[in-house]
This record gives structure tokens, C-alpha cells and sequence, in this order.
């Protein structure tokens, strides 16, 4: 465009206004437009110090079914440019003039440009991170020291010092029988006494006729089955003899190395894939935890602990006798009564945080 030279030589001014921002400065600023006619401060003639104009935003309205733009330069008409702005003055500027004129290219912008839109991206997420680490965080630090993990094994205790073999029978029915809790016993045939009917009335048809007497109709006809109790809500409960703590505090260290070293990658805009993917597992890792926790309290519900106390009556073939609770287990013997409880102030921790915390990475990919 005669009159008007590529204004590359400057570019280091232009690229002094974006490295000078602030991060709350740039955290506030938009880098791109809607729409720029209704921008503050727009003029339509070339300001005189143009040419220490920087890119302030940019817009590409092609394809789009709207009015035409017009450059400053000429006045040409086009759907796709930059806010150029100096001073409080600010103009419109085509992406072909852009690129002649001041040497930004449209699809890849000055470098100072794209490293400031890359680091408004990375100041953007860190925020978004740094708003869901703090109450997670929060509740983090409580776990390792939560009340329910010793109280848990605790538990694990009562049932293995004072009702052992019941404790050893429901183990093996969670390693090898899925939890289920049955017994044979004998059930009513309904399939049998029906085709015994039809027998018994086939054969009064066939008296009718001269024939034999019929035999009578045999009720009821009983048949071997299982009787299905209950499936066990806590088999990692009788499966497993770890330590819940142990490996909460083991999890929650994890976590509090990792999450710091998130917020540096997001700052810095380094890649956070596999840094997210370990926060990803230990989350679960911890998730499960707490899961297993939990199991005690679905394990002492009054409908589990009677499916208990009647498969152990009908299963124990010694002297002893089992009797359920709301919130225990009673077993008598010759030695006296032993009773297996939950202790009134136990209480797993919420998991809510987990999965808000969880959003909170799955959003850092849609920022």
C-alpha cells in the first residue's frame, strides 16, 4: 500500500506492552472482540502515533452473515483483522494491513501476542485451579487424622477376637461366594405339583372311561433350594486386613506434592497431561479408601445383620446362637455373650470434595 511500509523495526515497542501487563492485568483483559464498532475510544481516521500501535484484539467474522468492517487504511472493507490501539485511541485495522503495514500476521499474530493470549490461558487456569485447590486442600488435611480409620480397624478387631468363626465364614463367603449369604433348604415345587395336577386329572378322565382308579394328587411336593439372605456390603471389609490410615496419609502426601507442582505447570503453561493423570489416580486411590470405610456402616444396617444372625443360626453347628441388633451382633455360648458393634461416633468423611475437585481438572481442558 504506497505511503505506509511494514512496520516490523517497531515490533519491540508493541511487544513491550504485552510483556508490562500485569497477571490481574491481563486476567481482566479480553484478546478477542464480537464486537469491535462499539469498542470505547474507536476512531475511524489513522492516529498520528499509529505507529506505536499494538494489537489489542482481534476478529474474523468470515462466513458470518453480517456487515462488512472497514480499515482505517483506505477504508477497504473486510470481515477479519485487529483493534489496533494507542494512547486511548483505537482502530480498526484489516488482516491484509495488519500484516503489511504492521507486520502482524492475522493467523499467527506477533510472537509478544501469542505468548500473551498463551499466558492469559495459563494465568486462566491457574485461577480456576486455584479457586477449587483451597477448600480441597482444606479438607485434605483432615483426612490422614480422620477418627474413622481407627475406629475401622478397631472394628475389624471386635469380630475377629470375639466371634471368630463367623468372621472367618463371612471371608470366605466374600472371597469365594461374591458376599452371598445362603442355605439349603427345602423349598415348594410349584412346576412339580402342577404337572402332578395334570397327571391326576389325565388319569380321572381315563377312570371315566372304565380305566383304573386315579392315584391322588400328591401336595405339597417339596424340593431342594437355596435360600438367598443377603449380598455383603463390606467385602473388602472381611477380604482385605489393610490399614486404612496408612494408606490415607500415604494418598494425601502424594496429593500435596503433586497440586503444587499443577499450579507451577499451569503458570508457566507447561504441559499438564500426565501431571493430572497421577492427581487423576490418587483421587481414585483415595475415593476407595473412604469407599471401604463405609463399608462398616452398610455392614451394621439392622436388615444386614439379621441376614447375618439367621444364616449363622442355621449354619453354626455348635452350642452358639446368634442374635441381630439395629446396630450389633450378638453371639451367646457357654463362655457367655459376645457383642460385636459400631461405635456411635463413627462416621467415614464426605467424598463430595473428591469429585468437585475432579470438575474442577476436567475443566481445566475447556478454558
Amino acid at each position: 500500500m504506497p505511503g505506509f511500509k511494514a512496520m516490523k523495526g517497531n515490533a519491540s515497542g508493541r511487544d513491550e506492552h504485552w510483556s508490562a501487563l500485569t497477571d490481574d492485568d491481563l486476567l481482566n483483559r479480553n484478546l478477542t472482540t464480537d464486537n469491535p464498532e462499539t469498542l470505547e475510544g474507536l476512531v475511524t481516521q489513522i492516529p498520528d502515533r499509529h505507529k506505536e500501535a499494538h494489537v489489542e484484539f482481534k476478529y474474523d467474522f468470515r462466513g458470518q452473515d453480517r456487515a462488512e468492517l472497514h480499515c482505517v487504511h483506505g477504508h477497504h472493507a473486510h470481515k477479519a483483522g485487529f483493534v489496533m490501539n494507542v494512547g486511548d485511541q483505537r482502530f480498526l485495522v484489516g488482516w491484509i494491513c495488519g500484516k503489511t503495514i504492521y507486520g502482524e500476521d492475522f493467523e499467527r499474530y506477533t510472537k509478544a501476542y501469542d505468548q500473551a493470549v498463551e499466558r492469559q490461558n495459563a494465568l486462566r487456569r491457574a485461577k480456576q485451579i486455584r479457586d477449587a485447590i483451597d477448600p480441597f486442600t482444606y479438607w485434605l488435611a483432615k483426612i490422614p487424622h480422620a477418627e474413622v480409620f481407627p475406629l475401622y480397624n478397631a472394628v475389624r478387631l471386635q469380630w475377629i477376637g470375639l466371634i471368630p468363626w463367623l468372621y472367618d465364614q463371612l471371608r470366605i463367603k466374600c472371597l469365594k461366594h461374591g458376599g452371598h449369604l445362603s442355605f439349603r433348604e427345602n423349598v415348594q415345587d410349584m412346576e412339580a405339583e402342577q404337572q402332578d395336577d395334570t397327571r391326576y386329572q389325565r388319569e380321572c378322565q381315563i377312570h371315566a372311561k372304565g380305566g383304573p382308579k386315579p392315584q391322588p394328587s400328591r401336595k405339597p411336593i417339596f424340593k431342594e433350594g437355596q435360600k438367598l439372605l443377603c449380598q455383603l456390603p463390606a467385602k473388602t471389609f472381611f477380604e482385605n486386613t489393610n490399614n486404612l490410615r496408612e494408606e490415607a496419609i500415604k494418598v494425601s502426601n502424594a496429593l500435596f506434592s503433586q497440586i503444587p507442582a499443577l499450579e507451577r505447570a499451569l503458570k508457566q503453561g507447561n504441559d499438564i497431561e500426565s501431571l493430572i493423570q497421577m492427581i487423576r489416580e490418587r483421587l481414585t486411590k483415595l475415593d476407595t479408601i473412604i469407599s471401604e470405610a463405609r463399608e462398616v456402616e452398610d455392614l451394621f444396617q439392622p436388615g444386614i445383620l439379621a441376614a447375618i444372625a439367621e444364616w449363622a443360626n442355621h449354619s453354626d453347628n455348635s452350642k452358639r446362637s446368634y442374635k441381630a441388633g439395629l446396630t450389633e451382633i450378638t453371639m451367646t455360648s457357654s463362655k457367655g455373650e459376645f457383642i460385636v458393634s459400631i461405635p456411635k461416633n463413627y462416621r467415614t468423611p464426605n467424598r463430595s470434595p473428591i469429585a468437585e475437585f475432579r470438575n474442577a481438572l476436567a475443566g481445566l481442558y475447556t478454558v
